[in-house]
């Protein structure tokens, strides 16, 4: 016990001692931080006090006032391109150019003031306070850095109005072009003698013959029919040569306009050159005929020359390889005697085949039986295996022609004899592993299958392998002497930090090749000149080409691309120069670049700008592809190399802006259906701003807007719509020219994302009739005089978040003088909810859209908009009828209802369906002067919509709004117990219980759609379980049987009128 108290008291002391120890040094630690904090105060204090004096006698201040004025100069120099009539041209242009340099001259002050900001470097200071001084100056500089932060977007905004301008410009100039040579080349068309068509006929016709000539291909030599090819060429060339001067004579329109003024002029002779347009048009299909003919004849004549080589390339490597036995690659490349620099020339490879026989006799060896190939094939062969520009075989071509190698693409054994069945397994080959062939192939008789002598690269086993099985199932596949290996890579898109190259895991079969990237988000990113860096290093010495494709959309500036990363990279990190230049044959998304010889081991790297779009890849993936290809001619069937895939960053941009209204007439009330796909999320406190043409105005009181679902949605989807959370208003921000901004507040915790698509009311612009005389056409930067712009930005600095988008506005047409949904109602008609019916729309154009008395209009789209619900099927062409008389039963009553005739040209060519909208193409024939009719099937809705409204648009004019029909259903539904102040258990007061069993009075309302007459029937069926007219402990009724019931009707649908009741005979019901 005594030993046990000893040992208590000693734990005890140690305790307590550990606990003071441990005050101890916490109290020290304490001390230390506290004399460091007051060492790091004193020290910060007196570097405040002298920053706080450089900051005074710094000159930043002054740089900043002093580019502030310069950009105040341009923003007046740039204000004459913000007003909507602009000056002529000759007054713009030059100042154009002073908006340019004015604008350069601020950017040079700007970026000269924000360097002379901080007076002092930080790395002057003591590493302890370093930190601090860096907050310090960030904070006293702050404001000044954000002013030269809106000074660089007001210079961008000058610029960005004289860019608008020229390109507005140079529209307009070609529009003008386009209007001056129409009356030009109507008259060379007209004066024009026609085409001698039989002359382009009589070319193609040549042509035909050589073609025809191709069918005996089989029989022909390979010289004949090289021959052959090419007179067919000859003629096809002349045939083409014929159809090219038919074509500029028939349309004479000079080929150095622009692509876009020839196009528009090819469409406006179009009538005139209609009839000749087709006769060439059959002959150019006979044309397309020959070469595709001729193209299927070249490439049977390429065919049998591959095949040809491939047979005395398998006729040589049999020769050659009866000397393999304990040769390596190497000697057999010394038996062929190559001279200086280990090159084989021709006559050596000749000399070679020819002492062959003599050869395999000196060492033992039966030479085969088999007829060699001659001078002339073995010629062949060795200038296809030529390296590209030499006349001699290297060591490197030598070996891809001599050592055949194949990759296994499915799992098979290695055999130690050629027999499948009695021969001992040696290992399993894995996919993806290369086999060199030594020899065969040899037939093996009990499994009818070639087998092949092989060599693995990996662990150097021998054996026998099957190229492919007896039902065609491939386990070999020839490949080439160094696999295509997929290097490991990585793209880091940076802001603001840099990193170190980018180490890369690579396993057995992989060559190391890092990359790593800076792509500067600059402001609005789809102007060009993004930086773009690539650092790689390969692990073993290699001689190719480089290859970076780019997704599509981008574009690399070639011409700037320097052969060595500069800084930030070339500060911490050793470059040697870049092996090879860039290639003539880059073009757009494609560098290239042209041979070089990459050392293992070494680190390059290159750097060039690269034109970044503003929009995503549509037609490609969003990835940048790298690709090593070793440098051989020609060589085994798959290339060699090295290659890699990594994704690029999404394009910052707003895309898929629309805007359509539900009425596009002057001055009415509409609904804007929107719909914009963003980029980046749109959090709160930033926005989405919508902004229309001027004169767009809010319908609703105080800037107010509510937000709503496109038609054939109730409401948005809480669940999926981040629209269902977000509010929007309306704001004015041009009082002179009365224009509105639509705009979308996310909510706080749920951020607009991707897709938006909504619709909101407004007015349209009133159309002001412009006074007669020359107009001034400005263009908006959609390319059109009247612009939507979507943008998202940012909520202090008002910086765009993503590239804004501006799509051009549909002017307002011309009212329709008369459509409506006719009340004659066919036998398939059928107006209940949710059901297939079909519908009488009538229009009639008028002769206020400038129409010409009695004029046939040429072909046209309509579009017919249905009320919300409506299902219009896909293909509704099939559902549609134009003739009167089956319309209307007879022509006197399409007469009554002033219905005309369908002009016999005109008829319905295609129509398609989406949802509540037809898009309906009719052929030329119909007269604005006349009323037309149509039947059409659709799907009516389920319930009717509080704005049911139907619209038609043709020719460039619009209907006004008509209404629909409304739907057979039943409406004001409700069943209540008849005293409303008790429950359904009790009757005037009293009640009875509840529970099963139980008699209940209810009161049914019901609204219906058309009136029911005496022989009429309304059916109310109850719920399984309840009963009508059943007591307490009864049964229920079986079979009809009259019971009493009190029915009301009230005149006029007013509940609060006295009702009136029916006659005693209708006052019973039936259940």
């Amino acid at each position: 016990l005594s030993i046990k108290k000893d040992w208590f008291e000693q734990i005890s002391r140690v305790g307590k001692g550990t606990q003071e120890s441990k005050l101890a040094i916490a109290r020290a630690k304490a001390a230390i931080h506290k004399v460091r904090d007051s060492a790091k105060k004193e020290l910060f204090d007196k570097a405040k006090v002298r920053l706080l004096e450089l900051l005074e006698s710094s000159p930043g201040p002054a740089a900043v006032a002093d580019a502030e004025k310069l950009v105040v100069d341009l923003e007046a120099k740039a204000e004459p391109f913000t007003r909507f009539k602009k000056g002529p041209e000759s007054e713009m242009m030059p100042l154009a150019d002073q908006v340019d340099s004015s604008a350069e001259a601020a950017k040079a002050s700007v970026a000269s003031a924000k360097e002379l900001l901080r007076p002092v470097e930080e790395d002057v200071f003591d590493e302890m306070i370093k930190a601090d001084v860096q907050a310090f100056l960030s904070g006293e500089t702050r404001r000044s850095e954000v002013r030269l932060g809106q000074l660089g977007r007001r210079i961008d905004r000058c610029t960005n109005l004289s860019s608008q301008y020229r390109s507005g410009l140079d529209k307009y100039r070609i529009v003008a072009l386009i209007e001056e040579l129409k009356p030009l080349i109507l008259q060379k068309v007209k004066d024009s003698s026609g085409v001698d068509v039989e002359e382009v006929a009589a070319a193609i016709k040549e042509a035909e013959k050589q073609v025809e000539l191709s069918k005996k291909v089989a029989t022909l030599s390979m010289e004949e029919a090289i021959e052959l090819s090419d007179k067919m060429e000859q003629a096809i060339e002349a045939a083409k040569a014929s159809m090219a001067g038919a074509r500029q004579q028939l349309c004479p329109i000079d080929e150095s306009l622009d692509p876009v003024v020839q196009k528009a002029l090819k469409a406006f002779v179009a009538a005139e050159v209609k009839g000749s347009e087709q006769k060439l048009g059959l002959q150019e299909m006979k044309l397309r005929r020959v070469v595709n003919l001729n193209t299927t004849f070249r490439a049977d004549i390429a065919k049998k020359k591959a095949a040809k080589v491939d047979q005395v390339r398998t006729a040589a490597l049999k020769i050659i390889r009866l000397f393999r036995e304990g040769r390596s690659l190497e000697d057999l490349f010394g038996l062929f005697e190559p001279g200086d620099g280990d090159l084989i020339d021709e006559s050596k490879f000749l000399t070679f085949f020819e002492k062959s026989d003599t050869m395999l006799k000196a060492i033992g060896v039966e030479p085969p039986t088999e007829e060699k190939p001659s001078a002339e094939e073995l010629a062949a062969l060795f200038a296809s295996s030529c390296p590209e520009g030499s006349s001699s075989l290297t060591k490197d071509s030598f070996i891809s022609l001599v050592a055949a190698y194949l990759q296994v693409v499915k799992k098979t054994n290695l055999t130690e004899g050629v027999s499948v069945m009695k021969s001992a397994v040696v290992r399993d080959l894995v996919v993806g592993e290369l086999l060199e062939v030594i020899d065969g192939p040899t037939f093996e008789e009990q499994i009818k299958v070639n087998r092949l002598k092989v060599k693995a690269k990996s662990d150097g086993a021998i054996g026998w392998a099957t190229m492919a099985g007896n039902a065609g199932t491939v386990f070999l596949k020839v490949g080439a002497v160094y696999s295509r290996d997929f290097f490991c890579a990585s793209l880091v898109w940076q802001q603001q930090t840099h990193q170190a190259l980018h180490t890369c895991r690579t396993s057995q079969w992989q060559t190391a090749l890092s990359l790593s990237d800076v792509l500067e988000t600059v402001h609005h990113q789809e102007s060009g000149g993004n930086l773009h860096r690539v650092v790689m290093m390969v692990g073993n010495d290699f001689e190719g080409y480089l290859q970076v494709s780019a997704p599509s959309g981008f574009d690399w500036l070639a011409t700037l691309v320097y052969l060595r990363p500069g800084a930030p990279w070339n500060a911490t990190t050793n470059f040697t120069e870049f092996p090879a230049n860039v290639s003539s044959d880059t073009q757009g998304s494609m560098l290239k670049f042209q041979r070089g010889n990459f050392t293992g081991g070494v680190r390059y790297g290159f750097e060039g700008p690269i034109y970044v779009p503003n929009f995503g890849p549509v037609t490609s993936n969003p990835t940048f592809t790298f690709t090593l290809d070793k440098a051989v001619k020609k060589g085994p069937a798959f290339p060699e190399g090295m290659s890699s895939v990594v994704f690029a960053e999404p394009v910052r941009a707003i895309v898929d802006g629309f805007v359509m209204a539900s009425n596009r007439l002057a001055g009415v009330r509409t609904q804007l259906l929107i719909k914009v796909r963003l980029a980046t999320d749109v959090a709160a406190p930033h926005t989405v701003r919508i902004t229309p043409p001027p004169g767009y105005t809010t319908s609703e009181p105080n800037g107010g807007c509510t937000m709503r679902p496109w038609p054939g949605k109730l409401d948005f989807s809480p669940d999926e719509d981040v629209l269902s959370q977000a509010t929007c208003g309306w704001e004015r921000v041009d009082v002179e020219k009365d224009q509105y901004r639509l705009i979308l507040y996310p909510n706080k915790r749920t951020p607009l994302t991707q897709l938006l698509q909504f619709r909101v009311n407004a007015f349209n612009p009133v159309v002001n009739k412009s006074a007669p005389g020359p107009k001034t056409v400005s263009l908006g930067p959609c390319g059109a005089p009247q612009c939507w712009s979507f943008e998202s930005k940012t909520f202090f600095s008002e910086e765009d978040i993503d590239s804004p988008q501006f799509v051009d506005a549909i002017p307002s047409p011309e009212p329709m003088e008369q459509a409506a949904l006719m009340p004659f109602r066919m036998p398939m008609r059928n107006d209940q909810p949710g059901k297939a019916s079909r519908i009488v729309l009538y229009f009639k154009l008028g002769m206020a859209g400038g129409f010409k008395d009695k004029e046939q209009l040429p072909r046209g789209i309509m579009e017919l908009n249905a009320p919300p619900g409506t299902k219009f099927p896909q293909s509704c062409a099939y559902t549609i009828e134009t003739r009167r008389v089956v319309i209307f039963g007879s022509v006197y009553n399409a007469s009554v209802l002033e219905v005309d005739d369908w002009e016999q040209p005109a008829e319905i060519i295609s129509c398609v369906g989406s949802n509540e909208r037809a898009v309906i193409e009719i052929d030329a024939g119909l007269r604005a002067d006349k009323g037309y009719a149509f039947v059409i099937g659709l799907t009516n809705p389920l319930v009717d919509a509080a704005e049911s409204n139907w619209t038609i648009q043709f020719q460039g004019q619009f209907s006004r709004p008509f209404p629909t029909y409304k739907l057979w259903a039943f409406s004001d539904l409700a069943v209540e117990p008849f005293v409303k102040s008790s429950g359904p258990s009790c009757y005037q007061g009293q009640c009875v219980g509840a529970g099963a069993g139980v008699a209940v009075p209810v009161v049914v309302t019901v609204r219906t759609q058309n009136s029911i007459g005496t022989a009429g029937e309304l059916h109310i069926t109850a719920p399984l379980g309840f009963a009508f007219d059943a007591t307490e402990g009864g049964t229920k009724i079986d079979g009809d049987r009259p019971t009493g019931c009190i029915i009301r009707e009230y005149v006029g649908g007013n509940l609060s009128a006295a009702p009136e009741r029916w006659r005693a005979l209708e006052r019973d019901c039936l259940i």
